[in-house]
């Protein structure tokens, strides 16, 4: 990101060794650009079924069912009433069932460094393909959300996020964002919590360390599950998560984005 102090256009990665950063207090909301959205959707829509087939299968969980004749292994509970209420119900059978409990929040970065080498339009284009993916799915709700250096950027829930009507400019505070980020995951009482950072990973007003120690902090303490898309080659690593976006196409992205997707929730 641009830092809002240093000269113009310029790029730098703030490596200092504070933990602490910046509250993003001040928030805005973005309008709703129905045109814009469907020509960044038209570009991506041939890869939003292969997205949603992904996301599909992250509430598939094994069930347990009690006193049923075809199972797996015996019913102990059911065996010890046999005496006093006869039964050919003595199994447990395991079958698996999709159920998804899942929040699915998209964190966009739009500092002036986004304006460089398309980053912002990748970063657009990605954030839709995240959202028409998911939108619709039982089970899963979430919300698309951008930042600068000082306000945190509503774009509205996947149903309907502003996200084409993204420009790029002033510095970035990535920690501060994730943060405001987390805080409306939680609010969500979902029982799976998934944030995807899109982003050149070049924070400014806060630094790399106050970054990588809270997504340490929000997986261990909450277990919010922190993904970065990065689309600038990288730097340093704060997600333990990440795909670069910059290397791939969409059609290679989405194949790695969904190994990434299995093990952020096996």
């Amino acid at each position: 990101g641009r830092s809002g102090h240093g000269p113009a256009g310029a790029t730098h990665l703030n490596l200092g060794p504070e933990q602490d950063f910046p509250s993003l207090t001040q928030e805005q909301r973005l309008p709703y650009d129905a045109a814009r959205h469907a020509q960044v959707l038209a570009a991506v829509r041939p890869h939003v079924r292969r997205l949603r087939a992904c996301l599909g299968q992250l509430g598939r969980r094994p069930v347990e069912e009690r006193a049923v004749r075809r199972g797996q292994r015996l019913d102990v509970v059911e065996a010890r009433r046999l005496p006093y209420r006869p039964t050919v119900n003595l199994l447990i059978g395991e079958y698996e069932r999709r159920e998804t409990d899942a929040y699915f929040g998209v964190l966009i970065d739009r500092s002036g460094s986004m304006a460089l080498d398309g980053r912002l339009e990748r970063a657009i284009a990605f954030a839709v393909l995240l959202a028409e993916g998911a939108k619709g799915l039982p089970g899963i709700e979430g919300h698309v959300n951008a930042f600068d250096g000082d306000t945190f950027y509503r774009l509205g829930d996947l149903r309907r996020p502003a996200v084409a009507s993204l420009t790029a400019e002033g510095g970035n505070n990535d920690a501060g964002a994730l943060a405001r980020a987390a805080e409306l995951a939680l609010q969500s009482r979902k029982r799976h919590q998934l944030l995807i950072m899109i982003s050149d990973a070049l924070p400014a007003e806060c630094t790399f360390a106050s970054l990588k120690t809270l997504v340490s902090r929000l997986t261990d303490d909450y277990g919010i599950l922190c993904a970065q898309v990065a689309v600038a080659p990288l730097e340093a690593m704060a997600f333990p998560h990440y795909l670069d976006l910059s290397q791939s196409g969409f059609d290679e992205a989405l194949a790695r984005f969904g190994r990434l997707l299995e093990r952020l929730t096996a």
